[in-house]
């Protein structure tokens, strides 16, 4: 209600919504929720445009809200967008995020750019989307399976959480396995350790 009666008042808030990731993890996809306000409050995109430069999961955070102003005629968030794409660091992860949401004529003016840009990358990091209509041939990753938590033991689940050199993947799928189990006590001295290494997600 307050924002509908001061969409100005609450801007700022909105924009600093957007900055920060709430998300409690990777699963939590909020986007759209974020992107309403903009759309309803027909705030600017630019504060969101201008988040674009920051780190990669700032970025795609902020392409996937942009999505929805751009679907709704938002030159705006539209142009913004595709300027990422052209000259954006992370210009991949945005090219896959537009073509995930909006019709193919919407972006194919991106074609030459993408082939182009692909030329320049030492190591390209290869996901989905758009590379096939592209005509770019799409090199998959290797897959390395993980080992699944579920032949171990708790105790082996723990050791696994306990040891500093152990990777945040196998940490979120020792987490997971002991999910299902009885409660361990053994487990509540090892929180303050559980975050992801760089720090960033509890």
């Amino acid at each position: 209600m307050r924002a509908l009666e001061d969409p100005q008042g609450v801007a700022v808030s909105v924009y600093d919504g957007i900055r920060r990731d709430w998300r409690w993890d990777g699963t939590d996809d909020r986007s759209l929720c974020l992107a309403r306000p903009v759309q309803d409050l027909e705030l600017s995109p630019a504060p969101v445009v201008d988040q674009l430069p920051a780190d990669e999961d700032t970025c795609l955070r902020a392409c996937d809200v942009l999505q929805l102003p751009a679907l709704a005629g938002s030159d705006g968030a539209r142009e913004g967008l595709s300027a990422y794409v052209r000259q954006g660091e992370h210009w991949a992860g945005a090219l896959e995020s537009i073509s995930a949401s909006r019709p193919p004529k919407w972006w194919e003016d991106l074609r030459d750019v993408a082939r182009d840009r692909i030329g320049g990358e030492a190591e390209f990091p290869w996901r989905c989307g758009p590379w096939t209509r592209f005509g770019t041939e799409v090199q998959s990753r290797p897959f390395v399976p993980r080992p699944s938590p579920a032949g171990l033991s708790t105790d082996e689940l723990l050791t696994l959480l306990a040891d500093d050199r152990t990777e945040d993947d196998t940490k979120f799928d020792a987490l997971r396995g002991l999910n299902g189990r009885e409660p361990v006590a053994e487990l509540i001295p090892l929180l303050p350790s559980l975050g992801t290494s760089d720090g960033r997600r509890p």
